[in-house]
């Protein structure tokens, strides 16, 4: 299963946004495997923003050690 979801809060200054997959693997490797963003973005200008965001990725139920990530970041983003 996929999402990608995008919501624009106070006018169109601040977006919350979230995107992501999970799924079961046919092969039976792991149980079930995740990677997942979250965030939000301040438009400073027409041109550039401001973003804070956490990663997750997950594969559980492998026969080695489960994968277990969490990413926190902070940037600055131009669109032209």
């Amino acid at each position: 299963m996929k999402w990608d979801y995008n919501r624009y809060l106070i006018g169109k200054k601040v977006e919350f946004f979230t995107n992501g997959e999970i799924g079961k693997p046919l092969s039976g490797v792991a149980d079930y495997a995740l990677d997942a963003e979250v965030g939000l973005r301040y438009k400073v200008t027409e041109w550039a923003s401001l973003n804070l965001k956490a990663e997750r990725d997950v594969i559980s139920g492998t026969d080695d050690a489960d994968l277990e990530k969490t990413r926190y970041t902070a940037g600055f983003g131009v669109a032209w």
